[in-house]
């Protein structure tokens, strides 16, 4: 190697994506599972209070980010989640288009150019 390249270890990629999918697909039902939880827990509780800043409080949780983040299946959080799952597979797709534009490049420099 002549310094001026970069090489895609395909097997490294292809371990590191896996890990990368499995990680990832276990916090989409890890998070999907806790916030169904947290959100019972929020609408189970009495959040009223007897001052403003009870009734504030209950208003952030009612029409706050907290419910919105934990919203299932389109609530802030879910969003995040699924756009860290879809990293994995654009990764991957970016992978495979770069080592097939590497293919063909490869195989345009191995054509004869002409006479030596």
């Amino acid at each position: 190697m002549a310094g001026d390249e970069v090489r895609i270890e395909e097997q490294a990629i292809s371990n590191a994506l896996g890990a990368f999918d499995t990680a990832a697909e276990q916090l989409q039902a890890d998070f999907q599972a806790k916030a169904h939880v947290a959100l019972d827990k929020f609408n189970g509780a009495n959040w009223a209070g007897e001052d403003k800043a009870g009734d504030d409080f209950r208003h952030a949780i009612d029409v706050g980010q907290v419910k919105d983040l934990l919203k299932q299946p389109d609530g802030q959080g879910s969003q995040v989640v699924d756009k860290i799952v879809e990293l994995g597979k654009h990764t991957r797709d970016a992978i495979n288009k770069s080592l097939a534009s590497d293919q063909v490049q490869a195989t345009e420099l191995k054509k004869p150019q002409g006479k030596l």
